[in-house]
């Protein structure tokens, strides 16, 4: 059984990390896109792969997900045309990346074999990661939807 997750921090004083739980995908999204929930939020995104990401705030930092609810959620989507993509969750506290769990999206269903999870990696690395799944950042690791404020109130 796969697990999607993401990691604890090491201190509960260690609020200051940036997090990011959600799909981004390469597909037109059926607009216009639901308003923000706790659940899920959307955002059309202006990237030359990237048309839409969805940002799960309520899937905690240190909460294990199995598969059955992650699909959940990407069947919900689905409703919006979003049924292939890229799933990723991160953890960063400034520095290296802590950790990375990223899996392709196929049909609604997150295809298993694609899962891989990274821990203590360097910026330069998550580029070359999510290259391979298809979604260019700058080597820096700059990508507008993992800027602070970017997925609003429930984002950050």
């Amino acid at each position: 059984m796969v697990v999607i997750r993401t990691v604890k921090p090491a201190s509960a004083d260690e609020i200051v990390a940036y997090t990011f739980n959600g799909i981004l995908s390469n597909e037109s999204p059926v607009l216009p896109l639901p308003d923000d929930s706790p659940e899920k939020v959307y955002r059309a995104i202006s990237h030359s792969d990237i048309k839409v990401g969805v940002l799960f705030p309520e899937r905690e930092i240190g909460v294990e997900y199995g598969l059955v609810e992650t699909n959940r959620l990407l069947a919900e989507i689905a409703l919006q045309g979003i049924i292939n993509g890229v799933l990723l969750e991160y953890c960063t506290w400034a520095g290296p990346i802590d950790h990375v769990g990223v899996a392709k999206v196929s049909n609604s269903q997150v295809v298993v074999e694609t899962y891989k999870e990274y821990q203590e990696i360097e910026v330069g690395e998550f580029s070359v990661i999510l290259a391979r799944y298809g979604i260019a950042i700058e080597k820096s690791g700059y990508f507008v939807p993992f800027t602070k404020g970017y997925w609003g109130k429930y984002g950050d």
